[in-house]
């Protein structure tokens, strides 16, 4: 079984690594949907 911190090192892509951290157990820990968007945005503009 995997715990966050060793799954975000696992997490290669960028997206990967969003998706674990929008599952924390910790609200403070989990991103808002601002920073989900905006990450969103970034992502899309690298890919083209």
């Amino acid at each position: 079984m995997y715990f966050p911190n060793e799954l975000k090192q696992e997490a290669g892509v960028n997206l990967e690594r969003l998706i674990i951290e929008m599952c924390d157990l910790g609200p403070s820990a989990r991103p808002t949907i601002d920073e989900v968007v905006e990450r969103l945005q970034r992502m899309q503009k690298q890919n083209f």
